[in-house]
């Protein structure tokens, strides 16, 4: 027979692996995000005078608190969830405040509601 409080406590496979992939994107976004700053300002490009300037290192920012969030939720702590949705909201905004296309900033909001069901259902093993 099965022990029910050693699979209470448990993350499950399939939400481990959603919020290690989670982590793997927040991090390439962030580089990715970086890497782009770094090549405007080494060129002077005029481009960075506009909104670039404050919107890119804002969504700089929500990508890494994105990846902290799902450390935060591997680690079972709740309030991982909460820095997920808040990094996803913020990066919302700033993506429509940009002009950014639908299709760019309605995806994640997807992913994310993805991870709200899984995290729902296991809750109860976070703490």
């Amino acid at each position: 027979m099965v022990d029910d409080s050693a699979t209470e406590t448990r993350l499950g496979w399939f939400l481990q692996i959603w919020l290690g992939l989670m982590v793997v994107s927040g991090l390439w976004v962030g580089y990715r995000i970086g890497m782009q700053i770094e090549d405007l300002v080494s060129h002077a490009d005029p481009r960075w005078q506009t909104d670039l300037q404050w919107a890119l290192p804002s969504l700089l920012a929500a990508a890494v608190f994105q990846a902290l969030g799902a450390c935060l939720l591997l680690l079972r702590f709740r309030i991982g969830v909460f820095v997920v949705v808040l990094a996803a909201l913020a990066a919302l905004v700033i993506n429509i405040m940009i002009g950014v296309a639908f299709f760019n900033w309605a995806l994640p909001l997807v992913l994310l509601v993805v991870l709200l069901v899984l995290v729902r259902g296991r809750w109860h093993a976070l703490r």
